[in-house]
């Protein structure tokens, strides 16, 4: 494999502005002959985003609530699966959250007295 290339980052936010540029540059990338499912050797894909739901399957796909339904799940778990896999590396940055309700008339997020919690 090639080392990666060095961008700016006003290079990649004007070369990669649009989710088409980069879905483009990563079909490119990963399937430079086109895209082809290794066990049956077909070239049609459905891009599926991120909260898509059963009944979107159903529509854009034309299948059943009970058959999109099942195929959500499978791709679900196999992202989770996926994700397992990687550990965290570099800087890793999150947020801070309290649990519970407020106190009546007592403060939320940071002015809360409750015990702040990072996981």
């Amino acid at each position: 494999m090639s080392e990666p290339k060095s961008i700016s980052c006003v290079d990649f936010t004007i070369s990669f502005n649009t989710e088409e540029k980069c879905r483009e540059q990563t079909f490119s990338i990963r399937w430079p002959n086109g895209f082809e499912y290794p066990k049956c050797k077909n070239h049609k894909y459905y891009p599926i985003k991120r909260g898509c739901s059963a009944t979107v399957l159903t529509n854009k796909l034309n299948i059943s609530y009970k058959t999109a339904w099942y195929l959500l799940k499978r791709i679900q778990t196999a992202m989770m699966e996926h994700d397992w896999d990687y550990m965290l590396s570099g800087t890793v940055e999150f947020d801070d959250v309290f649990f519970g309700a407020t106190d009546d008339g007592g403060k939320r997020g940071r002015g809360t007295d409750k015990a702040q919690v990072i996981i």
